[in-house]
């Protein structure tokens, strides 16, 4: 019975393992345009602030891509390699500066004021061809009741 059961459990393995590795090199890759802008909070430029770009309903790219903000608050969005771009469509922008608090979990600096997409103003539409600049976005920590 000892026996039966390895081999099972080695079975098990060999699927879990072919389901987990990553597609060949030289799969379909769509085009990518430049995504950038730079961001500022409370005045100031957001150094290390995550931007999450999401797509909407007709894009044809279905991950959530993403980027962070250097030391001047600017930032560009990748898909396959750093700084690429993204591909064709229409997307919603959602932004979390999470600060480390030892071993408990980051917090959100921006207190997850504009960490939902679904409630996220910031959208735009990338249009082939054409590199999209966000320009300036301005965020702020304080209370949303004080705008």
């Amino acid at each position: 019975m000892r026996a039966r059961e390895l081999w099972w459990v080695t079975g098990a393995l060999v699927v879990l393992c072919a389901g987990c590795s990553k597609p060949p090199k030289g799969g379909p890759r769509l085009k990518t345009f430049p995504l950038t802008g730079v961001v500022f909070v409370d005045g100031a430029p957001a150094e290390g602030l995550q931007i999450e770009c999401y797509p909407r309903a007709n894009a044809k790219f279905r991950r959530v891509l993403a980027g962070h903000t250097d030391a001047e608050g600017q930032f560009s969005i990748s898909t396959y390699e750093k700084g690429d771009g993204v591909p064709a469509g229409e997307y919603t922008l959602a932004f979390k500066w999470e600060k480390a608090a030892g071993f408990a979990k980051a917090r959100d600096r921006l207190k997850g004021r504009y960490a939902n997409p679904k409630r996220s103003k910031f959208k735009i539409t990338i249009k082939e061809g054409e590199p999209a600049d966000m320009g300036r976005i301005d965020l702020t920590i304080g209370d949303s009741k004080k705008k």
